[in-house]
């Protein structure tokens, strides 16, 4: 077979999975051969904090004494996935393994937290006060205000599950609703993206939370939600990504 870093390791990662065993991927160093590898390492580690864990300081220092180091230009080319799969999955989210050709012959193995698009509303009542929900979030292992959100279903255009979302969680229904912001809400681990909208003329409507979700619904002035934010009582990132934008949207 044709060496290469990658045509190797993606037989063996075809081969380890054809047995059924486990796969564990450790760091990579550099070949430095050429005066293009020592000027790929020169780059990184410029790249690099050197307060990060296993910096490798005699390196660095090493190769600052052989020429001097600029800021490393960003890389124009994407990273390949050059295997995939599927290590664990439930009915909301899954998670993915995957060996990585980050550029310039490195390979990586990351991993992935894959789940379906979410949405959140804020919404506003005639005399200008947000509609808020305070349930407990398992994860942070507190009580959270925040805005009305949830994941979209199979089917569903985002509109649909936004006022579904504000329904069940407020009993209420937007009139009108209009797309305010989108998000990655955590781009190096998560695959979702949040749609944020606001909900104005509200119709009220029977609410239907989940069987697990015990919410108390509390209207709050809008200057008051600022200062929760500011003061850090709203941590919740969606909420406060949808309320400062909508300060910003009103000017």
């Amino acid at each position: 077979m044709p060496w290469s870093t990658s045509a190797v390791l993606s037989r063996t990662v075809a081969a380890v999975e054809a047995a059924g065993l486990s796969l564990h991927l450790l760091p990579s160093w550099y070949d430095v051969d050429t005066p293009a590898d020592l000027e790929r390492l020169a780059l990184d580690l410029a790249a690099t904090p050197p307060a990060r864990p296993g910096f490798p300081h005699r390196t660095a220092k090493v190769v600052a004494a052989l020429r001097p180091v600029r800021g490393r230009p960003p890389r124009q080319e994407l990273w390949r996935t050059l295997s995939s799969r599927r290590v664990y999955g439930n009915p909301w989210i899954g998670v993915e393994e995957n060996v990585v050709d980050v550029g310039g012959g490195r390979l990586t193995l990351y991993g992935i937290v894959v789940c379906s698009g979410c949405v959140g509303v804020v919404p506003i009542l005639p005399d200008g006060r947000v509609v808020m929900v305070r349930q407990f979030r398992y994860v942070a292992r507190r009580h959270t205000w925040e805005i009305p959100t949830g994941g979209a279903h199979d089917g569903e255009t985002l509109e649909e599950a936004a006022q579904r979302e504000l329904r069940e969680e407020t009993g209420f229904r937007a009139g009108r609703l209009r797309h305010l912001h989108s998000i990655h809400t955590s781009k190096s681990v998560v695959d979702e993206v949040a749609h944020i909208f606001v909900g104005e003329d509200l119709q009220e409507a029977a609410a239907r939370p989940d069987d697990t979700e015990e919410i108390e619904v509390r209207p709050f002035p809008f200057e008051t939600l600022l200062e929760m934010v500011r003061s850090g009582e709203i941590v919740d990132g969606m909420s406060v990504v949808g309320l400062l934008a909508l300060a910003s949207d009103k000017g």
